[in-house]
This record gives C-alpha cells, sequence and structure tokens, in this order.
C-alpha cells in the first residue's frame, strides 16, 4: 500500500509538471499567434506594428520551439530590405528589435550566433551614425560616429545568465528544503522532529545563500 508521504510527493511532482507543461505551451501558442500577426501585419503594409509582432514572437522562446526562431529570420529579412529601401528609422526600429529581443531572452544555451548579433549591431551603429551626421552638421568622421556607437551597444547588458540561472537554482534549493521541512519536519502528532529537520533546515539555508550571491551579481 502506498503511504501518505507517498502520495503527497508524487502530487507536488505532477503538480510541477503541469505548471511547467502550461506555461512551454502557453509560450509556444503566443509565439505561433504573435509571427502569423506580423506576417499579416506585414504583407498588408503596417510595417511598424509588423515589427512589434516580430519582437513579441521573439520574446515568447522557449527550447524546440520553431516559432521565435522563424520570427527571428522574418525580421532579420524585413530589416535588410527597410534599410535597402532608405527606410532608416524604420530599419533601425527592426534591428534594434532583434538586439533587444536576444538579450531579454538569452540564457546559458545561446540560440542566437554571435554573427548574427554583430550584424545587428553593426547595422544600428551605421543607421544611428549615418542618421546623426545628416542632422547635425558636426564635421564628424562617419566611421568615428559608428564606432563610437558600436562600442556602447558591445558594453555588457545585465542580467548576466550565468547568475540569473544561480539565483534560480538557489531559489528552486529553498523551495525544496521548505518543503521538505513541513513534511519531514512533524511527526503525525504535529510535534515538531528536530532529527528530520536537519538536512531540510541546511539545504533551505544553502538555496537563500545562493540565491542571493545570484542576485547580487546578476
Amino acid at each position: 500500500m502506498i503511504r501518505a508521504r507517498t502520495l503527497r510527493r508524487l502530487g507536488i511532482a505532477a503538480l510541477c509538471v503541469a505548471c511547467v507543461t502550461a506555461i512551454v505551451v502557453r509560450a509556444v501558442v503566443t509565439a505561433r499567434a504573435e509571427l502569423e500577426t506580423a506576417v499579416t501585419r506585414e504583407r498588408s503594409g503596417d510595417t511598424v506594428q509588423a515589427i512589434e509582432h516580430y519582437r513579441r514572437a521573439m520574446r515568447w522562446s522557449v527550447p524546440l520551439s520553431p516559432f521565435s526562431d522563424r520570427a527571428e529570420v522574418a525580421l532579420h529579412e524585413l530589416a535588410v530590405d527597410l534599410e535597402a529601401e532608405g527606410r532608416i528609422e524604420e530599419a533601425l526600429l527592426a534591428w534594434r528589435s532583434l538586439v533587444g529581443s536576444a538579450a531579454a531572452t538569452r540564457t546559458l544555451y545561446a540560440r542566437r550566433s554571435s554573427s548574427a548579433d554583430d550584424e545587428a549591431k553593426d547595422a544600428i551603429a551605421r543607421l544611428v551614425a549615418k542618421h546623426q551626421r545628416a542632422g547635425i552638421d558636426v564635421g564628424a568622421d562617419p566611421e568615428e560616429l559608428a564606432g563610437a556607437h558600436r562600442a556602447l551597444l558591445d558594453a555588457e547588458i545585465g542580467p548576466h545568465p550565468g547568475w540569473s540561472t544561480l539565483l534560480l537554482l538557489g531559489f528552486a534549493i529553498w523551495i525544496g528544503g521548505v518543503t521538505m521541512m513541513a513534511t519531514r519536519g512533524f511527526d503525525r502528532a504535529g510535534r515538531l522532529r528536530w532529527a528530520g529537520m536537519r538536512l531540510p533546515v541546511a539545504g533551505a539555508l544553502a538555496g537563500l545563500i545562493v540565491s542571493l550571491l545570484g542576485m547580487l551579481f546578476a
């Protein structure tokens, strides 16, 4: 006969799996809907709204989902076309959306290649320098302006994915320790069991320390 404690553990595990599944399904469905809307808006000529929906589709990124990758490819093609047509402001918006979405969704697993990021940042620096030089007569070299803007784009943007992952890991360990304290730290009569509390308390403290370190350096 399965003990009540085992049933509780199975129930908690099932609840966690259900929550993760719901989040993944929501991300995939939303990314697909945003991508379809972006394609429709682009075909109708509403470029600004198309860029916005491509950006949203990219940000609903989960492993093995194809829709964020398709949105990235489509937005890249749109940015290239807009720049070729001389539509500088819209091209800038598209390139910036590419870089911003990649930065917002970056993890330890790098989905975007460094060459794609470099291309987008080079385009932003080039177009910003061109736009700035056209707006004000400062006599500056376009290459110097582009280099200055490129250096700004290369600056590290927080939070760092490594420390952010450590923060989440520490939080998960803390949750596990607290859960063990609630399930193992008391007997059937509700009395505190110090012997059963040692490992859960140590785990909760370790998780708290790890999460604080991640929060400090992220």
